[in-house]
Order: structure tokens, then C-alpha cells, then sequence
């Protein structure tokens, strides 16, 4: 991010409090690159994570979509 960001431009990273993200290498990377890291609570609702609400919406409608064309295409019943 920082090769096309300015670096006297704030970044802000936002991430989840999934473990994936416990260590200190990559928050000492984005504090020596000038990136402010803000963490929110794993398995939290859209509210105090905002920026899953469209990704989340969009898996939702592709599932639906998906699930809609295979039943019209075939044999099985919406029970299966």
C-alpha cells in the first residue's frame, strides 16, 4: 500500500480480532510504514464491523442464486 500512498497520507487498516492476526511481526511492519491498525471483535455484528456487510450481503445473494439455479435445473427438492 505504501508504494502508491503517499506516506504522508494516514492509512488505516481495519481487521478482525481472528486469531490469524495475533503476533507482533505485522504490526510492527504497518507501525514502521505509518499504518494505523484498528482491530475489531471476531464474530461481531455488522455494526462494529461495517465493511463485511457488503461482502457478506453478496455471498448471501450468490448462495441464494447458485442454490435457485441448481433446483430449476434438476430433480431435487428444496428439502435436499
Amino acid at each position: 500500500m505504501r508504494k502508491t500512498v503517499d506516506s504522508s497520507k494516514h492509512i488505516v487498516l481495519l481487521v478482525d480480532g481472528h486469531s490469524s492476526r495475533d503476533g507482533l511481526e505485522w504490526i510492527s511492519a504497518c507501525e514502521r510504514m505509518k499504518i494505523v491498525v484498528v482491530r475489531v471483535p471476531a464474530n461481531t455484528t455488522q455494526i462494529l464491523q461495517p465493511c463485511d456487510q457488503l461482502v457478506n450481503r453478496t455471498f448471501q445473494r450468490t448462495v441464494r442464486r447458485t442454490r435457485d439455479d441448481l433446483l430449476s435445473m434438476s430433480h431435487l427438492s428444496w428439502a435436499n
